[in-house]
């Protein structure tokens, strides 16, 4: 009897099969990971899509912030010079003020002056003309004196009025500047806000396709190492295959051996029940399952 060091005749199908079970796994496996990497890669592109569209808007945002930014930056130069003029409004109409109550005092003195003295001043003066011409002279210097005094109490009195309303119309300016800039400022946060919520969104757009880029690399892996897998499976059964085809030929071997042994025999009957044991040959199906008479050959 042969001792041939290979696998059990009996094996071979069982390991073919267990071999294309794993195959099949393995082909099942990649379709699955080939549904999953499609999907990702579908996923990743929707992602990238919005990531861009929310990019975008955070630009434009972006840009807006700055726009206002300058907006709020011009209203308050705005609002410091409208309090500087207004301080310099202030401080005219303080000195005018100051000038008229100069005036008012003054005339004060001069109608007290009338109260108790009359027209007694301003007639002696004129009566102590020494002459006509000095007469005339005099009553025009007069005459000149409270014109201007009277001028100037009303251009006084007119530019008082024009610093009065300036300061009104500076003072209506510095509450609509004071409005605009709550506005603004209120935009400016709510700018401020949808920034914070935007930039958030683009981080966990980036997080989920770093994410989905981790998968997909995952995925591509694990079809790659099952793509080896078959390939190794398929090398396996070739390997499977050649053996079982060496052993069929080591069994057949054998048989002609013992066939041309039984043909020697002398014994009618012994070589006649002998020949008839090796002188079929052995099969050679598809998958080959030996009988247990064919095992005990090896």
């Amino acid at each position: 009897m042969l001792a041939v060091p290979m696998v059990q005749a009996q094996d071979f199908e069982q390991i073919r099969q267990q071999i294309r079970e794993r195959q099949e796994q393995a082909r099942n496996d990649i379709e699955f990971l080939k549904n999953e990497i499609s999907r990702i890669e579908s996923e990743l592109g929707r992602t990238a899509t919005e990531y861009q569209e929310r990019y975008r808007q955070f630009q434009q945002l972006e840009r807006e912030i700055t726009l206002r930014d300058q907006v709020l930056e011009r209203l308050r130069e705005e609002k410091e010079e409208i309090e500087n003029e207004i301080e310099l409004l202030q401080n005219a109409l303080k000195d005018y003020r100051n000038e008229f109550e100069k005036m008012v005092e003054n005339y004060q003195t001069i109608i007290r002056h009338l109260y108790m003295h009359g027209r007694e001043s301003e007639i002696m003066l004129l009566v102590t003309a020494s002459s006509f011409n000095d007469l005339q002279v005099k009553a025009y210097y007069l005459r000149k004196f409270q014109e201007y005094r009277e001028r100037q109490a009303e251009q006084i009195t007119e530019a008082m009025e024009r610093i009065e309303i300036k300061e009104k119309e500076m003072g209506a300016a510095r509450e609509r500047n004071s409005e605009v800039l709550t506005e603004t400022n209120q935009e400016r946060r709510r700018l401020d806000e949808r920034r914070r919520v935007q930039g958030s969104t683009i981080a966990e757009l980036q997080q989920d396709r770093r994410s989905l880029e981790e998968q997909l690399q995952q995925k591509r892996q694990q079809e790659e190492n099952l793509n080896r897998m078959i390939t190794n499976l398929i090398a396996e059964e070739e390997r499977i295959r050649r053996e079982e085809e060496e052993q069929y030929q080591l069994l057949e071997q054998e048989r002609l051996r013992r066939l041309a042994e039984a043909e020697a025999i002398q014994n009618p009957q012994e070589r006649e029940r002998q020949m008839a044991r090796f002188s079929e040959p052995i099969r050679r199906p598809e998958s080959i399952t030996l009988s247990a008479e064919e095992q005990r050959l090896i």
